[in-house]
């Protein structure tokens, strides 16, 4: 029975390798074909993984009549698979496409492809998955493993990008300063009591009374002295002038009643004239029922003499008297501004008041006294309150977006940066901190669109466009944005560009010098160096650190050098 079996097997055998004939003897063979894969392992970049290879067939291997199919498989750990495109190659006397191998000679291919990278492919082997033919015999080869992959260094990148906020230009921070506007009779430079108690210099004498109170600096009184447009030119020019004279001796009797001082400066007290103010006529003008409008606005415009102006005025505007009632009374006036120096509060002073009696503080005062805390709850609570206070200043919104933001509310973040937008949508801030909105939600591209239109980029925006350029492959971007940084991301830009050393550098002056994250990517610095000491000593300390370095470890492939070292898996 035995033999009988041993027989039909044998029968059997001949049978097949007869009918596949050179194709079985390919296939017995089929290690003599040299294949190498570039990278190996393989490498995600951006979101890619590319695969070179390239193949030698010895001579005399491959058969005249035989087609066969290539396919690198990419086989996932857990169960996936994703196929790439296949390579034919052919015997000179097969049938088909592809590209010829001679028997005699031997040959040579190179493939070349890439696929969007999934996260199983981190553990996975590349098989080389071949199907061969000869006439209408088929006979599939067994599967080659040619590589393994994939290192997703690049996946380290941190997503810490950096807001910026609405600057409180404290250090910078402008005088105060009051208008007062005193108005005349026709032809008049006297200032009348009825101007002297009216409700211009009631609110001239609060603001001097407050900053007196305040202990504030008063740096300047400028006044400027106008008339109205009808009238000789010479007329009002001479009546300009005497009204800032009045005007500017009216205000050093009101300041004096104040007990404040003028200081040293020889141009405390300044005086200007503009003559006819036919700017401004022409803008009352605009917004008047006045009949003949056009026609008056015509001869302003085109009429530079304003002798024969006022003349032709007269000519055409039956409603004359409409302008010397309701339009020229309001061009006799002189202008007082008065400016005041804020008294600077201590910080600490600003720190208590920005809470207790936020009143007392200006806009920019309260911006940079959130600058004086630490606590991104503090911070939080006084960009409120000021986007309470302030609800037209884009800078409310905008602040408040990125506390939360750096607190990791990105949702919340968002809702307060489109608030911004709203206010000032072209504002360098808030289109910066629109792009990181754009990058977490995972439209990179739009995120390197916003960072790049920033009128004026700072730091953060650069820095931004780092992470940016990590994750999209481009590490030479990356290191120009970067810099030399003291940063983590600096130096991950700096190992994937192969500068191993300036990586250790960035990051031991970061502040992930002793966090785990830190010390793992110092170890593959030092496996990329194939130094196994550094590279298990910073893996150590990496682990020591936070325990789940140890798992990532031992899948990552950036350390498959090490895998069977006792050291390595001792970890």
């Amino acid at each position: 029975m035995k033999k009988h079996l041993v027989y039909a097997l044998s029968f059997t055998l001949a049978t097949v390798m007869a009918g596949c004939g050179g194709l079985g003897t390919m296939i017995k063979k089929a290690d003599s074909v040299t294949i190498n894969v570039t990278p190996n392992p393989l490498e995600m970049h951006g979101d890619t993984v590319k695969v070179a290879i390239n193949g030698k067939i010895p001579p005399k291997y491959f058969q005249k009549k035989v087609i066969v199919k290539a396919t690198p498989v990419l086989k996932y750990k857990d169960g996936g698979s994703k196929e790439l495109k296949s390579v034919t190659l052919k015997g000179e006397k097969a049938d088909g496409d592809g590209q010829v191998i001679k028997k005699a000679e031997g040959g040579s291919f190179s493939y070349n492809d890439q696929v969007k990278y999934e996260a199983g492919m981190k553990n996975c082997d590349l098989v080389l998955k071949i199907d061969g033919a000869m006439g209408s015999k088929t006979q599939s080869f067994p599967e080659r493993k040619i590589a393994e992959g994939t290192i997703v260094t690049p996946l380290l990148v941190k997503s810490d990008e950096k807001p910026m906020f609405g600057q409180h230009n404290y250090e910078n921070m402008p005088p105060i300063v009051h208008l007062a506007k005193i108005y005349y009779q026709k032809n008049s430079s006297n200032v009348r009591s009825s101007e002297l108690n009216g409700d211009q210099m009631d609110d001239f004498r609060d603001f001097v009374a407050k900053y007196v109170k305040e202990e504030g600096t008063f740096q300047s009184v400028s006044t400027v002295g106008w008339a109205s447009p009808e009238g000789s030119a010479d007329l009002n020019e001479k009546l300009s002038e005497k009204r800032a004279t009045t005007a500017t001796s009216s205000i050093k009797g009101q300041l004096a009643k104040k007990k404040v001082a003028p200081t040293a400066k020889e141009d405390f007290f300044k005086e200007s004239n503009k003559a006819g103010d036919w700017d401004g006529f022409k803008k009352l003008l605009d917004n008047s029922d006045l009949d003949a409008k056009g026609e008056v606005m015509n001869i302003v415009k085109n009429d530079p003499n304003p002798n024969s102006r006022d003349k032709k005025i007269r000519e055409v505007s039956s409603n004359y008297k409409m302008l010397e009632k309701e339009i020229f009374p309001q061009l006799r006036r002189s202008e007082v501004r008065v400016s005041v120096k804020k008294k600077e509060f201590t910080q600490d002073q600003l720190k208590d008041y920005v809470f207790s009696t936020m009143d007392t503080l200006n806009d920019t005062e309260i911006l940079y006294a959130a600058t004086l805390f630490d606590d991104n709850a503090k911070k939080l609570q006084i960009y409120q309150a000021f986007a309470s206070k302030y609800p037209d200043d884009w800078r409310g919104p905008n602040n408040v977006g990125a506390i939360l933001l750096l607190d990791g509310k990105v949702s919340e973040a968002e809702t307060e940066f489109k608030k911004a937008k709203v206010l000032a949508a072209e504002e360098s801030a808030v289109v910066n901190n629109m792009g990181i909105i754009a990058r977490r939600g995972g439209d990179v591209a739009k995120a390197m669109e916003l960072y790049k239109s920033v009128s004026k980029p700072g730091a953060e925006t650069s820095y931004n466009l780092g992470i940016c350029s990590i994750i999209i492959g481009d590490y030479a971007a990356a290191n120009k944005y970067l810099g030399e940084a003291c940063d983590f991301n600096a130096g991950l830009a700096k190992l994937l560009s192969g500068n191993t050393a300036g990586a250790v550098k960035a990051v031991d002056c970061s502040d992930d010098a002793k966090t785990g994250l830190g010390y793992y990517l110092k170890a593959i610095a030092a496996a990329r160096n194939g130094n196994k000491d550094e590279t298990l000593s910073n893996l150590k300390s990496a682990i020591q650190a936070d325990a789940k370095f140890k798992t990532m470890a031992k899948e990552d492939l950036e350390f498959h050098k090490f895998f069977e070292d006792a050291g390595f898996q001792a970890l």
